[in-house]
């Protein structure tokens, strides 16, 4: 294990780098952050309500035309394909915080946690035992072996915005390898580690309003960049509940979207948190003695 462990951070180390030096040599302006703020939250949104909502938890039904859109909105954030992170956020919440959750910081270190365990042999396959509910979407399947599909769609997305940009603004100082590089690669970045600390640091620091059986914490700080995922001990507790702030105040950005297109009639049977209050109600925390975590 160790000697993986030393693998995973050289080769980890080598990819930031390179594309850290990517980004640093086409250089920054106000239009490349733009770009790399519009796409972060592109792909967040896609990773929260399509991969994770969706595929994972099955939190509403759609249509199979809808569902192939999902599996390439969330495939932007080139985080493998749908059916691959379904499966392994499925095995995660089934083994949650025991010897078998390979992304648990409470049985290996926060490195391997955090991210080490991605470039681990056992975790590069698709389990599809895991997600048989969705072995017979032939589209699925190609788009999830054929993961430069949504990372080519991801250079296609930049560059189209990075042309309407061009054509609004009409300025020369509008790059399109610049914006790649922002809109792609730092995005990709940033977006994949925010992401990764629901399942590292929200297993150690935080607090808990409901009962679990694992460590899963809340973060409200993590919320400007995860725009409702960072409710983790509430999604822990109600796993297949299409929204996660369950308290006052606990904001969802992901759920309001997944009402929307509720609305428009792209989803339906949506596993709403207002038709659980009692259920909700009954695994809430008694924090009299002032206890809630971390």
């Amino acid at each position: 294990m160790a000697r993986k462990h030393t693998k995973s951070k050289i080769i980890q180390l080598i990819l930031h780098l390179s594309a850290f030096s990517i980004c640093y040599l086409a250089g920054i302006n106000w239009y490349s952050f733009f770009i790399f703020i519009l796409m972060y939250y592109i792909k967040v949104l896609g990773i929260s309500i399509a991969h994770h909502r969706y595929f994972s938890h099955r939190s509403f039904k759609t249509s199979r035309f809808f569902q192939c859109f999902l599996a390439l909105w969330g495939g932007l954030a080139n985080q493998r394909g749908a059916l691959w992170w379904a499966a392994r956020h499925r095995h995660h919440h089934r083994t949650s915080d025991t010897p078998e959750d390979w992304h648990s910081p409470q049985n290996y270190s926060f490195f391997y946690s955090h991210i080490g365990w991605l470039l681990d042999d056992k975790a590069r396959a698709t389990d599809y035992d895991e997600v048989k509910d969705f072995k017979n979407f032939r589209e699925l399947i190609f788009i999830n072996e054929k993961t430069w599909i949504p990372f080519t769609l991801d250079i296609f997305l930049v560059l189209l915005f990075s042309y309407i940009l061009k054509l609004s603004i009409s300025d020369s100082q509008i790059y399109f390898l610049q914006m790649i590089a922002w809109g792609t690669l730092a995005a990709n970045i940033f977006a994949a580690h925010t992401i990764l600390l629901v399942n590292s640091i929200s297993h150690i620091y935080g607090t808990k309003d409901f009962e679990s059986k694992d460590e899963s914490r809340n973060n409200w700080w993590l919320l400007p960049f995860l725009l409702g995922e960072n409710w983790h001990n509430n999604h822990h507790a109600f796993p297949n509940l299409a929204g996660a702030g369950l308290l006052k105040y606990q904001f969802d950005i992901s759920f309001y979207i997944i009402l929307i297109f509720e609305k428009l009639g792209l989803v339906w049977d949506v596993k709403k948190p207002s038709l659980f209050k009692n259920k909700i109600e009954s695994k809430k925390l008694n924090f009299s003695n002032g206890n809630r975590g971390n």
